[in-house]
């Protein structure tokens, strides 16, 4: 089990993503920041089919040690 988590969010441009890659890397938040052009979900809740933009993150239970050392002296 590690402290590490693995971030997925949607942003409203590509420019506004990149200004938070870019900060939460400087910041130490986050140890890299990787840019897709979009996460969409579309499922059922509540009777309705919906259609949103999402914000998840996953906990890394496990990895490639070296990987998971580096993530701590980059975020620590």
């Amino acid at each position: 089990m590690t402290d590490a988590l693995l971030v997925l969010t949607t942003l409203p441009n590509a420019d506004a993503a990149a200004e938070l890659a870019k900060t939460v890397v400087a910041e130490k938040l986050a140890a890299c920041a990787n840019l897709f052009p979009a996460l969409r979900s579309v499922y059922r809740w509540q009777a309705k089919v919906q259609d949103e933009n999402e914000v998840l993150a996953i906990p890394i239970e496990q990895g490639y040690q070296g990987y998971l050392e580096w993530l701590a002296r980059e975020t620590g």
